[in-house]
C-alpha cells in the first residue's frame, strides 16, 4: 500500500526510484535485500552518532522576533 509510513531504510528504498542519476543508483543497491541488513546497522550507525558527527543542525535564532510568525 503506498500510503503507509515508512521509517530508515524502508523511507529510502521508497523514495530511491525517483532520485536521478548516479546518487539514486547508489540508493537502490543499499537498499535492496541483499545489502539491507548491512544498510540498516550503517543508518543506526549514523543516526545514533549524527549530532557527535555533524553537531546539531537546527540553530535558531536567539532574537526571537526574526522567526516567522
Amino acid at each position: 500500500d503506498g500510503h503507509a509510513m515508512k521509517t530508515d531504510v524502508d523511507a529510502l528504498a521508497a523514495v530511491s526510484s525517483e532520485v536521478p542519476g548516479w546518487h539514486g543508483a547508489v540508493l537502490r543497491v543499499l537498499t535492496s535485500q541483499a545489502v539491507r541488513p548491512l544498510t540498516r546497522w550503517m543508518y543506526r550507525q549514523v543516526v545514533r552518532n549524527r549530532h557527535r558527527w555533524f553537531g546539531t543542525a537546527c540553530n535558531l535564532p536567539a532574537d526571537r522576533a526574526r522567526l516567522l510568525p
